[in-house]
Protein backbone atom coordinates (compact mmCIF):
# COMPACT_ATOMS: atom_id res chain seq x y z
CA UNK A 1 0.00 0.00 0.00
CA UNK A 2 1.34 3.66 -1.16
CA UNK A 3 1.75 5.77 1.71
CA UNK A 4 -0.27 8.86 1.96
CA UNK A 5 2.07 11.78 2.28
CA UNK A 6 1.29 13.82 4.92
CA UNK A 7 0.25 17.67 4.41
CA UNK A 8 2.48 20.47 6.28
CA UNK A 9 0.68 21.42 9.58
CA UNK A 10 0.00 25.09 9.38
CA UNK A 11 1.62 27.69 10.67
CA UNK A 12 0.46 29.64 13.36
CA UNK A 13 1.92 33.46 14.10
CA UNK A 14 0.99 35.98 16.64
CA UNK A 15 0.36 39.41 15.58
CA UNK A 16 -1.61 42.09 17.45
CA UNK A 17 -4.37 43.28 15.36
CA UNK A 18 -7.44 45.73 15.92
CA UNK A 19 -10.57 44.05 14.46
CA UNK A 20 -13.32 42.44 16.15
CA UNK A 21 -12.87 38.89 14.89
CA UNK A 22 -12.55 36.92 18.12
CA UNK A 23 -9.82 34.49 16.61
CA UNK A 24 -7.81 37.60 15.48
CA UNK A 25 -8.11 39.55 18.75
CA UNK A 26 -6.30 36.42 20.26
CA UNK A 27 -3.80 37.34 17.88
CA UNK A 28 -4.00 33.87 15.97
CA UNK A 29 -3.50 34.26 12.27
CA UNK A 30 -2.75 30.97 9.94
CA UNK A 31 -0.37 31.84 7.60
CA UNK A 32 -1.33 30.52 3.89
CA UNK A 33 1.10 28.06 2.15
CA UNK A 34 3.15 29.37 -0.38
CA UNK A 35 5.03 32.38 1.55
CA UNK A 36 3.65 35.05 -0.41
CA UNK A 37 3.19 36.88 2.76
CA UNK A 38 -0.89 37.38 2.89
CA UNK A 39 -3.08 35.63 5.66
CA UNK A 40 -5.75 34.52 6.05
CA UNK A 41 -8.26 34.74 8.96
CA UNK A 42 -9.93 31.49 9.51
CA UNK A 43 -12.64 30.77 7.28
CA UNK A 44 -13.81 33.98 6.14
CA UNK A 45 -11.60 33.59 3.28
CA UNK A 46 -10.30 37.72 3.65
CA UNK A 47 -6.57 38.21 2.75
CA UNK A 48 -4.37 40.77 4.49
CA UNK A 49 -1.17 42.13 4.08
CA UNK A 50 1.34 41.72 6.89
CA UNK A 51 1.68 45.65 6.91
CA UNK A 52 -2.12 45.86 7.40
CA UNK A 53 -2.02 43.75 10.35
CA UNK A 54 0.17 46.36 12.86
CA UNK A 55 -1.24 50.11 13.12
CA UNK A 56 0.18 51.55 16.14
CA UNK A 57 3.52 52.70 14.40
CA UNK A 58 2.93 54.09 10.78
CA UNK A 59 5.79 54.18 8.60
CA UNK A 60 7.82 57.86 7.81
CA UNK A 61 5.59 59.20 5.08
CA UNK A 62 2.37 58.74 6.61
CA UNK A 63 4.08 60.31 9.96
CA UNK A 64 4.75 63.23 7.71
CA UNK A 65 1.75 63.90 6.19
CA UNK A 66 -0.28 63.74 9.24
CA UNK A 67 2.76 66.33 10.59
CA UNK A 68 2.18 68.33 7.67
CA UNK A 69 -1.62 68.63 7.80
CA UNK A 70 -1.41 69.31 11.23
CA UNK A 71 0.98 72.77 10.55
CA UNK A 72 -0.69 73.73 7.81
CA UNK A 73 -3.88 73.60 9.32
CA UNK A 74 -2.01 75.70 12.24
CA UNK A 75 -0.36 77.60 10.15
CA UNK A 76 -3.16 79.29 8.37
CA UNK A 77 -3.91 82.56 10.24
CA UNK A 78 0.42 83.10 9.67
CA UNK A 79 0.15 83.13 6.06
CA UNK A 80 3.35 80.98 5.98
CA UNK A 81 3.41 77.33 3.13
CA UNK A 82 5.13 74.06 4.03
CA UNK A 83 7.63 73.04 1.32
CA UNK A 84 9.75 69.72 1.47
CA UNK A 85 12.80 69.05 -0.19
CA UNK A 86 12.56 67.90 -3.63
CA UNK A 87 14.78 64.94 -3.38
CA UNK A 88 14.92 62.79 -0.29
CA UNK A 89 17.64 63.24 2.29
CA UNK A 90 20.04 61.02 3.76
CA UNK A 91 18.91 57.68 5.85
CA UNK A 92 18.53 59.28 9.62
CA UNK A 93 19.10 62.91 8.74
CA UNK A 94 15.19 64.85 9.60
CA UNK A 95 15.65 68.24 10.01
CA UNK A 96 13.30 71.22 10.00
CA UNK A 97 14.12 74.61 8.98
CA UNK A 98 11.96 77.59 8.79
CA UNK A 99 13.63 80.24 5.72
CA UNK A 100 13.04 83.84 5.77
CA UNK A 101 11.86 85.55 3.21
CA UNK A 102 15.52 87.44 3.49
CA UNK A 103 17.08 84.15 3.08
CA UNK A 104 17.85 83.05 6.49
CA UNK A 105 17.45 79.54 7.42
CA UNK A 106 16.44 78.90 11.04
CA UNK A 107 17.06 75.19 12.37
CA UNK A 108 13.98 74.67 14.87
CA UNK A 109 14.17 70.48 14.77
CA UNK A 110 16.70 68.29 14.59
CA UNK A 111 16.37 64.87 14.93
CA UNK A 112 20.54 63.68 13.94
CA UNK A 113 21.12 62.84 17.01
CA UNK A 114 18.03 61.05 18.84
CA UNK A 115 16.65 57.87 19.30
CA UNK A 116 16.98 54.73 19.14
CA UNK A 117 13.84 54.09 19.57
CA UNK A 118 13.33 55.67 16.36
CA UNK A 119 10.06 57.29 17.33
CA UNK A 120 12.01 60.35 18.88
CA UNK A 121 13.50 60.91 15.59
CA UNK A 122 10.53 62.81 14.47
CA UNK A 123 8.76 66.01 16.39
CA UNK A 124 6.28 66.52 18.75
CA UNK A 125 3.36 68.96 16.93
CA UNK A 126 2.79 71.19 19.83
CA UNK A 127 7.07 71.45 20.45
CA UNK A 128 7.49 71.88 16.58
CA UNK A 129 4.38 74.36 16.53
CA UNK A 130 5.86 76.31 19.48
CA UNK A 131 9.17 76.38 18.12
CA UNK A 132 8.08 77.68 14.73
CA UNK A 133 6.27 80.73 16.69
CA UNK A 134 8.97 81.58 18.66
CA UNK A 135 11.72 82.27 15.32
CA UNK A 136 8.83 84.14 13.81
Amino acid sequence: MARAKKKNPVRIQRKETVSDDASVKSGRVEKRAGGDGRFDQGNKGKKLKKSSLSTANPDPYTRRELLRSYLSSLLLPLRLSLKFNPISPRRGAFEIYIVTKSGEDHNIWSGLKKGPPRKNKFPDTQTLFKNMKSQL
